[in-house]
């Protein structure tokens, strides 16, 4: 969900305004976080309509809250969650999960899943002071573990770079077949370290296409340089793919000098590429969230800061 809630219109954004700021005076929450919405449709027969096969379309909204409960709450769990009736959150349907300052800390401080995520996608739509909750440890992405990702990147990204240089070294020498499997080689390993370090996936396969597929998941980069979306560029994939059989002496596959140029740019480009991916990755998970969110003078929640 957006942290500005900029896809409700501004009915529906004065409509979770006003339930928030009920629920904060009800519960006493120091926080709300909003994880998720939902909109249910209905359809009921009625015979008092006339139009439309007598069917009548309703629509529920609902809103999947956390609450963060200052550090001096007292109450047990059910008991607060007591106080959330149904007239609290009318006209909207809401699901809240309440977790202790300290608990939350100690969740945070320990990479718990579920509020990292929250954390760093979620919407704070009510913060009653400036106390911040302490940031998630590093991560890339969903599954990979931050000091995994920094040592998994340089390791491979390295190995590519070495096959990249003997390949520039096969090229000049014009053994373009070994070329070939070397460039073969550092695209593998590129895509590894994309793989490894955005996931905590290890790949079993050594086949290029397949290796980027996986990285479909998260980033262009097989679209952008290895679209297969023309006869050559499918041969061209092909090639590279079936590089790895460079030692076979029945393999049919013929390289030229251009071919094996054009597929050093590719590689060169892709390296770089990857460079960019695992960066900008990296930077986002290292920024912080936008901050609480008021109710401005029209009643419209608005990012501001503590």
């Amino acid at each position: 969900m957006s942290k500005t809630l900029s896809h409700l219109t501004p009915f529906q954004r004065r409509q979770l305004a006003k339930v928030i700021h009920k629920i904060a005076n009800a519960s006493g929450a120091e926080k709300i976080y909003c994880y998720g919405r939902r909109l249910a449709v209905t359809h009921r027969w009625s015979p008092f309509m006339a139009n439309d096969n007598n069917i009548q379309t309703a629509f529920a909204e609902s809103y999947d809250l956390v609450l963060v409960m200052p550090a001096h709450e007292q109450r047990t769990k059910p008991a607060i969650h007591a106080t959330l009736n149904a007239k609290t959150v009318a006209p909207l349907a809401v699901t809240c999960l309440i977790f202790y300052w300290q608990e939350t800390t100690d969740l945070l401080k320990n990479g718990d899943h579920f509020l990292r995520h929250l954390q760093s996608k979620g919407a704070r739509l009510h913060s009653s002071s400036k106390k911040r909750l302490p940031k998630a440890p590093f991560s890339l992405t969903s599954e990979a573990d931050a000091a995994e990702a920094e040592t998994t990147w340089p390791h491979w990204m390295d190995k590519a770079a070495e096959s990249m240089a003997f390949a520039k070294e096969y090229l000049a020498k014009r053994k373009y077949r070994l070329a070939a499997y070397m460039l073969y080689s550092a695209a593998c390993f590129i895509c590894n370290a994309l793989v490894r370090s955005h996931t905590g996936y290890r790949p079993c396969t050594a086949q290029l296409d397949q290796l980027l597929l996986l990285c479909d998941n998260f980033c262009t980069i097989r679209k952008t340089l290895f679209p297969a979306n023309t006869p050559e560029e499918i041969e061209l994939l092909e090639l590279l793919n079936n590089a790895r059989h460079v030692l076979d002496d029945n393999d049919p596959c013929k390289v030229t000098k251009d071919t094996c140029s054009i597929l050093l740019r590719r590689v060169e480009k892709l390296r770089q590429q990857a460079h960019a991916c695992y960066n900008e990755k990296k930077q986002a998970a290292a920024v912080d969230d936008m901050g609480p969110l008021a109710v401005d003078n029209n009643g419209l929640l608005k990012p501001f800061n503590p």
